[in-house]
């Protein structure tokens, strides 16, 4: 995703947000099954949320105007499933894995809707896509991307992303996730995690 230091977020983000916070998470769940998963997902998250410090992708309303916001306009960019130019600047990145998209924010909607997180706290990711930014959801989120078939299912149940991440397949993870293979600075930053969590 892109980080874009001279328009960053006004809004006020939850100050639990960052890699104490989802470190806890990931101890608590338990879904992360070896030291390569753990680097991987973590090196992941820090990568596509400035290594954990930005709950929210771009800068005021006013950037609207942005030329980056273009990027993710319908013609510019189908996949992200976004109907007009206000999608593009509505459902930019935000979270631990920074979701990016009207198809991105309709899929996890609707595939976290009977959670007990979403349930009790009334998320509603799609009509108040903010809400993908608070750390409780944030995290559910990047579970859930990590976990389920948003990114294909293998034979043995482990979603691509789980595959890639046990195996250590950096390259891979990178390419399930944003469309390509290169590193783009975030094997660095695999490798600050590599224990940093201790079963």
């Amino acid at each position: 995703m892109i980080h874009d230091k001279k328009v960053r977020v006004n809004d006020p983000a939850d100050p639990r947000f960052g890699k104490q916070h989802l470190l806890n998470y990931i101890k608590q769940r338990g879904f992360l099954k070896n030291q390569n998963e753990v680097a991987g997902f973590m090196g992941q998250m820090a990568h596509e949320s400035n290594n954990l410090t930005d709950a929210y992708e771009g800068g005021s309303i006013q950037g609207q105007k942005n030329k980056k916001w273009k990027n993710y306009t319908p013609e510019k960019n189908r996949w992200l499933g976004n109907l007009s130019y206000e999608d593009a600047w509505k459902y930019r990145g935000r979270g631990d894995v920074q979701l990016t998209g009207r198809r991105a924010y309709t899929w996890f909607q609707n595939k976290l809707k009977n959670s007990k997180l979403f349930k009790e706290r009334n998320i509603d990711i799609i009509n108040n896509p903010n809400q993908a930014a608070d750390p409780d959801v944030a995290a559910l989120i990047a579970e859930t991307y990590w976990t389920s078939d948003y990114t294909g299912k293998r034979k043995d149940g482990s979603s691509n992303l789980q595959h890639a991440g046990r195996a250590g397949d950096i390259k891979k993870q990178m390419a399930l996730i944003q469309g390509h293979g290169t590193l783009d600075g975030s094997g660095n930053v695999r490798e600050k995690f590599k224990g940093s969590y201790k079963s």
